[in-house]
């Protein structure tokens, strides 16, 4: 009887506790990973947006010097 008292009073996380905690960090995971992926891509679409926009403007300074537009 003495022994099974000690052991209930052992202050150590249980396996159930264990997985449970490992099961929420991967779902934690699991999100971070797709927001990590849908900014990655928002930020590629935009560097792109502004490229385009960089180059619209250079071809219509060059337009506006040389009233024609590069070969």
């Amino acid at each position: 009887m003495m022994k099974n008292r000690l052991y209930l009073n052992d202050k150590a996380f249980t396996l159930i506790e264990l997985l449970v905690v490992v099961s929420l960090l991967g779902i934690l995971a699991a999100f971070a990973t797709v927001q990590y992926y849908n900014q990655m891509k928002r930020i590629s679409d935009t560097v792109a947006l502004t490229d385009l926009r960089t180059m619209q403007t250079a071809l219509i300074v060059y337009f506006s010097e040389n009233a024609k537009y590069p070969d």
